[in-house]
């Protein structure tokens, strides 16, 4: 599971952290907003169990606190990425490098750097079948991040299509609305409690 801030404002709706993220770091609100996220997410999964939880935040965040990450957090503040990394995994707190290939890290990077977790950007999910380049690029990024020792985690799994795709290149997690769309902790509690193991999609079952 990822732990995303939504703002359910009365008018739009659901806003989504694509657009309230930027205008929060504009207006200096992102340290007190992440560590309200980070702090609540942390407190409403932990009666869960042994559920993983990812918690994505700000890069203007990282000189304070850091679990998932972006490639542009490497290039804004590389020397400090690796002093706070290793000590977040000295407490047993997993890394993961988020939105791989849509940045500037470089190989070197996936070398330099304590990651446990690559994952593969949705844009290049959802591209999947506009053309053979595309899944020439998920089955290399599957494979350098199986061959470093790494978890690979794709997202924008949205598809029977895309979850066949990528669990045959041999992707270890997935993530999309195959499987849910996003809900409050309390409707995730009620899904956990109903699928204690994630079934295949009904349409999978259908074709065996």
């Amino acid at each position: 599971m990822e732990a995303l801030l939504r703002w359910n404002h009365p008018k739009r709706g659901q806003v989504s952290p694509a657009f309230l993220v930027p205008i929060a770091e504009e207006a200096g609100l992102i340290h007190e907003m992440g560590a309200w996220a980070i702090a609540t997410a942390i407190r409403q999964t932990r009666p869960w169990g042994g559920v993983m939880l990812a918690v994505n935040v700000s890069p203007i965040q990282f000189k304070r606190l850091e679990i998932e990450i972006t490639e542009g957090v490497l290039m804004d503040a590389a020397e400090a990425a690796v002093k706070f990394m290793r000590g977040f995994k000295d407490i047993g707190v997993h890394i993961a490098l988020d939105d791989f290939g849509t940045g500037f890290s470089s190989l070197s990077d996936l070398r330099r750097f304590p990651f446990d977790k690559l994952k593969v950007d949705q844009s290049f999910v959802l591209a999947l079948g506009s053309g053979p380049g595309i899944a020439a690029i998920i089955h290399s990024v599957i494979a350098l991040g199986r061959a470093l020792g790494m978890t690979v985690h794709a997202e924008g799994v949205e598809t029977l299509e895309h979850h066949i795709f990528l669990r045959a290149a041999g992707c270890h997690h997935l993530q999309g609305f195959l499987f849910s769309r996003p809900l409050a902790a309390a409707d995730m509690e009620l899904l956990l409690v109903s699928r204690t193991v994630c079934p295949a999609p009904k349409s999978m079952l259908a074709r065996r």
